[in-house]
C-alpha cells in the first residue's frame, strides 16, 4: 500500500494525504475506472514547465528533485522514454500505454497502472538514500531498502 502511495506522487503533487484509489481518480477524468491514453498523457502535462507539449529530461527532472527529492527522476524518465531520446512525446505515452495495459483492452486499470510503476520503482536506485526526508519519505526509503 505504501508502495501504491509513492508511485502516484510521481504523477500528482500533494497525493500524501490521499488513499491511491482517490490519486488514480484525479488522473481518471471520465471516472470510467481506466485511464485512457488521453488521460495518461494529461498526468505528465505539470512537468512541461514551458508549456510546448513535450516533457524534456530536465523539466521532468528538476521537477522531480525539486518535489519528490528522495526519487530518482532519471530512471523514472528513462523508463517512460521509450525511444530515448530525452524527452516525452506521444510515441512514448503510447508505448507506456501499451506496457500498462497488460490486457490490450481499451484502458488501464489501477492495478495495471500501479504494477507498471513497482516495476520501475524496483530499479536499483530509483530512491536516492541520503535525501532531506520527511516521516513519509523515512517509510518510503525503508521500503525499498529491504
Amino acid at each position: 500500500m505504501l508502495l501504491l502511495v509513492f508511485v502516484f506522487l510521481l504523477t500528482v503533487s500533494s497525493t500524501k494525504e490521499k488513499t491511491p484509489e482517490q490519486v488514480f481518480a484525479t488522473f481518471d477524468k471520465n471516472g470510467d475506472t481506466f485511464l485512457s491514453r488521453v488521460e495518461l498523457k494529461s498526468t505528465f502535462a505539470k512537468y512541461d514547465t514551458n508549456r510546448d507539449r513535450i516533457v524534456t529530461k530536465s523539466e521532468y527532472v528538476n521537477f522531480v528533485t525539486t518535489n519528490e527529492p528522495c526519487v530518482n527522476g532519471e530512471i523514472f524518465f528513462a523508463a517512460f522514454d521509450s525511444n530515448n531520446d530525452n524527452k516525452l512525446t506521444d510515441d512514448d505515452y503510447n508505448a507506456m500505454f501499451d506496457s500498462m495495459n497488460a490486457n490490450s483492452d481499451t484502458g488501464i486499470s489501477m492495478n495495471e497502472h500501479q504494477q507498471y510503476m513497482e516495476t520501475i520503482a524496483s530499479t536499483p536506485g530509483a530512491f536516492k538514500q541520503y535525501c532531506p526526508v520527511t516521516e513519509f519519505h523515512q517509510d518510503i526509503v525503508a521500503v525499498h531498502q529491504l
